[in-house]
């Protein structure tokens, strides 16, 4: 967890090195795991489900991969706005480090949260992490 006033590209590529470097070091070549998209701002999960249906569309990963949620949220109908939702910032600089969808939100009732699986692999991550992992 980072605070958000230090959500900045310096802090991120920190990040993301350190991380490539523990999964070269312990012979990972994958991580799974989730981003969470808050519910709050709209309560009934229009925002989680307009950018699932974009995301589907631009970064999903490979079908062997695909994940169904045991608990899914309920999603609304892909509409043309699908392409104006805002992508979160974590989630935005998981995409940009060839970080894939694995398949459609979960939902997260303790914590009003939709979470969207994803999977980074080392080898699809950009040199500029990967450099840093394999020379340290």
């Amino acid at each position: 967890c980072v605070h958000p006033d230090w959500r900045r590209g310096g802090v991120i590529l920190l990040l993301w090195t350190a991380l490539s470097r523990f999964m070269v070091s312990h012979g990972l070549d994958t991580m799974i795991g989730c981003a969470s998209i808050a519910l709050d701002r709209d309560g009934d999960g229009a925002e989680a489900s307009a950018l699932w249906h974009r995301l589907r569309r631009t970064h999903m990963a490979a079908a062997p991969w695909v994940a169904v949620p045991h608990h899914p949220l309920p999603l609304h109908p892909s509409s043309a706005a699908d392409a104006r939702v805002a992508v979160p910032p974590l989630i935005k600089g998981y995409l940009r480090c060839g970080t894939k969808v694995l398949g459609a939100p979960a939902f997260d009732a303790a914590f009003n949260v939709a979470d969207l699986p994803m999977m980074a692999r080392l080898e699809d991550l950009p040199a500029r992490f990967r450099h840093g992992a394999l020379s340290g």
